[in-house]
């Protein structure tokens, strides 16, 4: 359900109204939240799809009921090369419209996202085997070394542990305490094998997704002077403040993130060259954890820190990037594949661990970069369709994918 603030909002875009700082953020807000807002934004911008949008709708059903004939014969009046601006017309009826616009924009752009899913159906693929997108799922690992499998579990109580109950609510993990703490904690484990993703509440409050092939290790109740994880993988928090206890995260034992209460994203798979911290609200202090080496940094938000991955890193210093790209960060978080300036290799890392392959090359890697976007929902081959432009050619045995020169 879209807010009347917000509908409001998007009437002053549409006027080309300007709009103040807090607008325009919770605007950007709105749009981050999924890839069909995203879109939706975009189509909202193009002029001339207003105007067969609100055509469209005479047809409607919905048409009907709302009156809209009216609002039609206004803009079908207006001379054929007038540009379409009806001011007085979105201040009258505004939440009505600009309700209808968004929804019609999404509903378009599913529609030719399907239409081209569907041309791509008719065409020469590279295999007939499908192979299917990830999905929410993990597995939970409890104090005694049980282990769950979420993805078929359904909402409620999945297991009771020393003082604490986990639950299932809506798809996301949770913790409720049964009793005050008695001794030391137990400690829980959620794993997300390839082609999986979840999310979860820690028993704090802080708010952890997990990508796939990524692990986080917590106690089921944080007592003492700090909070403290450890993760593999790749983990985005919007960590629970708690006045003097800190927020520790240990990264793949290589790196360790000191958090008073921030959003951040850090990747540490180990496949990967560098650890990567990116902060987005708040602050941080990153520091190596190997013997010898004291580097460490503060970030302010839209930095991200670059840590070395090998084993020799007793002297290495962080790197710092003042202007990351953070909506690439966490574009896995919203669904997407963001390719933007990504070499084939980096690429095929993200593919093999949504998809749960195995990607082999015969010959050199070719020094490729790519651009855009691409909803992670899609079938392997479609996706592999796309990169056909790009003179990639591939072929598929089993789960093995292998890039041919």
């Amino acid at each position: 359900m879209i807010s009347e603030a917000l509908l409001h909002i998007i009437t002053l875009h549409l006027n080309d109204e300007p709009l103040t700082a807090t607008q325009e953020h919770a605007l950007q807000e709105w749009a981050d939240t999924s890839f069909y807002n995203e879109e939706a934004l975009k189509l909202l911008n193009d002029k001339e799809f207003l105007r067969n949008a609100i055509q469209q709708r005479e047809d409607t059903a919905l048409a009907r009921e709302e009156n809209w004939q009216k609002l039609l014969q206004q803009i079908k009046r207006q001379p054929a090369h007038s540009t379409f601006r009806p001011v007085l017309l979105w201040r009258q009826h505004w939440k009505a419209i600009a309700a209808f616009l968004v929804l019609a924009a999404g509903a378009l752009w599913i529609w030719h996202a399907n239409s081209l899913q569907q041309q791509r159906a008719h065409t020469n693929r590279t295999t007939s085997q499908h192979i299917s997108p990830g999905t929410n799922g993990a597995l939970l690992k409890l104090a005694n070394g049980t282990l769950l499998v979420l993805d078929t579990m359904k909402n409620g109580i999945v297991a009771e542990q020393k003082d604490v109950q986990v639950m299932l609510r809506n798809g996301r993990l949770a913790y409720a305490a049964t009793g005050p703490s008695s001794g030391v904690p137990a400690y829980n484990s959620v794993i997300t094998p390839k082609g999986r993703q979840f999310s979860l509440v820690l028993p704090d409050g802080t708010l952890v997704w997990l990508n796939a092939a990524s692990s986080i290790r917590y106690p089921t109740v944080f007592t003492g002077k700090e909070r403290k994880v450890e993760v593999t993988g790749q983990v985005y928090f919007e960590v629970a403040p708690r006045a003097g206890i800190p927020f520790l995260v240990n990264a793949n034992n290589r790196a360790m993130i000191e958090v008073l209460g921030t959003h951040f994203d850090v990747n540490a798979y180990e496949n990967e060259n560098n650890i990567a911290a990116t902060l987005l609200q708040g602050k941080v202090r990153i520091r190596y954890l190997a013997t010898g080496n004291h580097a460490s940094v503060v970030l302010t938000p839209g930095q991200q820190a670059l840590l070395q991955q090998a084993l020799n890193s007793m002297h290495l210093p962080i790197t710092v990037i003042n202007h990351a790209d953070t909506a690439k960060v966490i574009a896995w978080k919203r669904g997407i594949f963001n390719f933007e300036g990504a070499g084939l290799y980096d690429m095929m890392h993200e593919l093999e661990r949504w998809y749960d392959i195995e990607v082999i090359y015969e010959g050199a890697i070719p020094d490729i970069q790519f651009f855009g976007k691409m909803s992670k929902s899609v079938q392997l081959t479609d996706l592999l369709e796309g990169l056909k432009v790009s003179d990639i050619h591939f072929r598929i045995e089993g789960r093995k994918l292998i890039v041919m020169p």
